[in-house]
């Protein structure tokens, strides 16, 4: 059976993992409130989303084994989060 992947990390040392069916013309927007994502994480709908690393719309349709994932923005740039950590 095909399946979707949907990835988000809530926090820094927080993964959530949802698996939900794969069905014709489901769009990223509808796998969301099908993982029920949208009810437990409500700021995800104002983050960006990619399949693949590579960002898609709301309205982007998925395929049968994608993985979906919801990037939360950075709080510190990834050079100046290594140099706070080597001091």
């Amino acid at each position: 059976m095909n399946k979707i992947e949907i990835i988000y990390s809530p926090s820094e040392h927080t993964t959530v993992h949802y698996t939900i069916p794969f069905s014709k013309w489901l769009t990223v927007n509808d796998a969301m409130h099908l993982s029920g994502l949208i009810n437990k994480y409500p700021e995800v709908s104002n983050l960006d989303k990619g399949v693949f690393s590579k960002i898609v719309n709301s309205d982007y349709i998925l395929n049968p084994k994608d993985r979906l994932e919801i990037y939360r923005n950075l709080l510190t740039r990834p050079m100046q989060r290594r140099r706070n950590k080597a001091k």
